[in-house]
């Protein structure tokens, strides 16, 4: 399997909005998506994303109406 040539980072301005507007918390999300607060926490707080959460996060019904690029930063991957 090849190595993907990107990094991805959750911007969490809009996944605070979204979830304001469902009025659910940070907790709730991640249950919801089947991981612990803690790692929700660190990707929150900038822990790069792993395709299997980009796929839930696009996937959710509270966050599958933004767009990509507003859920997540894209950076191209150091040495790629």
């Amino acid at each position: 399997m090849r190595p993907e040539s990107h990094e991805y980072f959750l911007i969490p301005t809009s996944v605070d909005l979204a979830l304001e507007t469902h009025h659910l918390q940070h907790a709730d999300i991640a249950a919801q998506l089947g991981i612990s607060r803690s790692y929700w926490s660190q990707l929150v707080n900038g822990r790069k994303l792993s395709p299997k959460v980009r796929r839930a996060l696009r996937e959710h019904p509270v966050l599958s109406g933004l767009a990509e690029d507003a859920l997540w930063a894209k950076r191209r991957r150091s040495g790629a």
